[in-house]
């Protein structure tokens, strides 16, 4: 039995990774109001990127049964060149998918000898780093956020040098953080929740996260130059809008670096499509065919595109 909330906006939230199994979903969704996934790691030895091996699994399970979701990504990252590296490669992975949450910066230790390649950083080198990421995240039209200990925030990490952003805290006591500004503590390693074999990190969350329906800075820059070049034919529309749909973003950027001029209109969605295919603006054609109607005017856009491609 969950225990009488005390904030007026309290949601339980649990995070997972491939380490989890694979989680019945469907069970879960009864006990949760959200779910954290890992979506993928630097190695803190080689700094090699790495997907979380259940990432994929766990993104469509969750979409399935309409969990609310966001993302942690652990950085290992010891340059700001580095961590914005880590920021593309892990916005790429998301696919386009419009999160509920987050995608926080897990930044601890990486490894239980405190010796992986970030481990002794200084707390303004990890500071610099964790910034990065977060601005790179923000320019790709992803909303960031950063996740420590309440001990790791104090000694680790200069808060001023993270103003704004989304905290999230681990703190295994009875007594809440101590980090001022959070916006969730996790508040357990230990927990359960039907669905999930074993134990489950656990967390409140206090904040409701609005989903933004505009484009990135890069897919409004895309816009604009599809607009420039006689393209798009209501720019005004797509860069308010377009951010309300899974991978649209990435189809302008696309196209944008494809499209070197307006040319007449493709027949149809389909033929469109095809085209779009052929010069690998999309690599998943059956998605946008499937899904062509999910905004007013994205056939007409399409059509566009496809014929300029």
């Amino acid at each position: 039995m969950r225990r009488e909330r005390r904030h007026p906006v309290e949601k339980t939230v649990i995070d997972v990774s491939q380490f989890n199994g694979a989680p019945a979903w469907s069970v879960a969704a009864r006990h949760v109001d959200g779910a954290i996934l890992r979506i993928g790691f630097r190695g803190y030895a080689t700094g090699a990127l790495q997907k979380d091996a259940r990432f994929a699994e766990n993104l469509a399970a969750v979409q399935r049964a309409g969990i609310p979701y966001g993302a942690y990504f652990v950085t290992q990252a010891i340059t700001p060149d580095e961590a914005r590296a880590e920021a593309d490669w892990a916005a790429r992975a998301l696919c386009g998918a419009v999160m509920d949450f987050p995608l926080y910066l897990d930044s601890e230790y990486g490894a239980a000898a405190h010796d992986g390649r970030a481990d002794t950083l200084g707390m303004a080198a990890r500071t610099r780093c964790a910034a990065a990421f977060l601005e790179r995240l923000d320019a790709l039209g992803v909303r960031g956020g950063v996740y420590a200990s309440d001990s790791w925030f104090s000694a680790q990490l200069d808060r001023a040098g993270l103003a704004g952003t989304s905290l999230w805290v681990a703190r295994y006591s009875a007594q809440k953080p101590v980090t001022p500004g959070y916006d969730a503590w996790q508040f357990t390693s230990t927990g359960t929740c039907p669905g999930v074999t074993g134990f489950v990190d656990k967390s409140y969350f206090y904040k409701m996260f609005a989903k933004t329906t505009q484009l990135s800075p890069a897919g409004q820059e895309a816009v604009g130059k599809l607009a420039a070049l006689g393209v798009i034919r209501s720019p005004e529309y797509w860069r308010e809008n377009g951010g309300a749909m899974r991978y649209l973003d990435v189809l302008l950027i696309a196209a944008a670096g494809a499209i070197k001029k307006s040319g007449a209109a493709a027949p149809s969605v389909a033929a469109a499509v095809e085209k779009l295919a052929a010069a690998g603006v999309v690599n998943t054609p059956a998605y946008w065919l499937a899904n062509a109607n999910a905004l007013r005017y994205l056939p007409e856009l399409l059509m566009l595109l496809g014929g300029a491609v």
